[in-house]
């Protein structure tokens, strides 16, 4: 049983170090919460609805591209491509390197419509262990923004000056349900660099979301 379930899981490693199979398409929809820091008294921290969209299709055995989509509650949208590469993949270990260039947009309603975003790049390495019924991952990666731009009361600011933004790491497990489905479960931290972020939650940015993957 526990060999047919680790065979089950290479054909749908969407979340994991391994990369899809070449010519296969997968779909992963996930959705959870994210914790903002809100200075109101007596409601410092709210949870905030989140939730993914990915698509991953395999080029070769060992390289994904992949399109990806992410929301906060409507109002915080990150979109953009993804290139996914596994590196090692030895015994029950895997690792990969990943490349997302994205865009983010945040509006708001307030007398009229004020908006900002974006343009980052997150470099990310992902190491995961396979087991007999599961896989475990663990990423760690570094995000730059090379473009913020911001638009309130008719007023627009653009920042073109690069920055290093963010540590991003995260721990996540993922099993199959059949040859084709999977589910998983995520909690990330993105760790700012300006050590004076009003929004943080101990110093950290705590997101979890749980899902599944489906082949398409």
């Amino acid at each position: 049983m526990g060999g047919a379930l680790a065979a089950m899981l290479l054909l749908v490693p969407v979340q994991t170090a391994e990369t899809v199979p070449a010519g296969r398409t997968m779909l992963h929809l996930d959705g959870g919460f994210a914790l903002l820091r809100i200075d109101v008294p007596g409601f410092p921290v709210a949870p905030v609805l989140t939730g993914d969209l990915e698509l991953a299709h395999g080029l070769t055995d060992w390289l994904d591209l992949r399109g990806r989509y992410t929301t906060h509650l409507g109002l915080v949208n990150r979109l953009g491509p993804e290139l996914r590469a596994r590196v090692v993949h030895a015994g029950g270990w895997s690792v990969a390197a990943r490349l997302f260039p994205s865009a983010q947009l945040v509006g708001s309603e307030q007398d009229g419509i004020d908006y900002g975003g974006d343009v980052s790049t997150l470099f990310g390495l992902l190491g995961t262990h396979r087991f007999d019924d599961l896989a475990v991952t663990l990423e760690a990666g570094a995000t730059v923004q090379w473009l913020l731009f911001e638009h309130i009361a008719d007023r627009a600011h653009v920042d073109s000056v690069p920055y290093f933004a963010f540590v991003d790491v995260a721990l996540g497990v993922e099993w199959p349900t059949s040859d084709d489905t999977n589910l998983a479960i995520r909690l990330e931290a993105g760790i700012p660099a300006a050590p004076d972020d009003p929004f943080t939650v101990l110093g950290i940015y705590p997101r979890i979301t749980a899902g599944g993957s489906f082949a398409l």
